[in-house]
């Protein structure tokens, strides 16, 4: 069990590599003044991907869903969201309290996703992290790997 999560491990840090290094941060919440949320991007230099990275830092009961405005994307581009279901679940390693559905697979337009932002449900616990892959997909700047 614990190879396996190792190799994953390898695995998203080869994937993401660049994305992390040579793109470019922002934080979106900051875990000293958002007392509910810590939250930061990555988002690649043609700004056809994303990373974005949310803890919960507060629990509470019947919490309302929460959206993280992003940074950084094209505006007029459609990105679709990849998300697996280890990438949502709580620190303490408990079965996640979230479908990973809900978000997985769903298609944000750009300037939704930077005034509105991205819906997070505030169910993952205490100091649950969750981790979502963005891509572009329309309007002709789909990127090939």
């Amino acid at each position: 069990m614990e190879k396996e999560e190792i190799r994953r491990q390898i695995r998203d840090y080869k994937r993401y590599w660049e994305l992390i290094n040579q793109g470019t941060y922002y934080r979106l919440h900051n875990p000293g003044t958002d007392l509910e949320t810590a939250a930061w991007c990555f988002v690649s230099r043609n700004q056809c991907e994303m990373l974005l990275n949310v803890v919960s830092l507060d629990a509470h009961g019947n919490a309302p869903l929460s959206y993280i405005r992003c940074r950084g994307l094209l505006p007029d581009v459609i990105y679709q969201c990849e998300a697996e279901e280890r990438d949502i679940k709580p620190y303490t390693g408990a079965e996640p309290r979230i479908d990973h559905k809900c978000i997985e697979g769903r298609r944000f337009d750009g300037n939704a996703l930077m005034h509105a932002g991205v819906p997070i449900p505030m169910e993952l616990g205490e100091y649950g992290a969750m981790q979502l892959y963005f891509k572009a997909v329309e309007n002709g700047i789909e990127e090939k790997k």
